[in-house]
């Protein structure tokens, strides 16, 4: 079930993460690369599928 739970909330949080970074609210600093985004997103999505599944 994990397995088939992580790739979609992964890419949820991908969409989610990498427009916020790259919108004008981040607008402050300097954005973030599209590989720390990514990475941020599968780990965010890994734990949060872990989470709601109850390993």
């Amino acid at each position: 079930m994990f397995l088939l739970a992580w790739p979609f909330i992964t890419f949820v949080f991908w969409y989610v993460l990498y427009n916020y970074f790259r919108s004008s609210a981040y607008n402050g600093k300097a954005p973030l690369s599209d590989k720390k985004i990514f990475n941020l997103s599968v780990v965010v999505g890994g734990l949060v599928s872990l989470i709601l599944i109850g390993i």
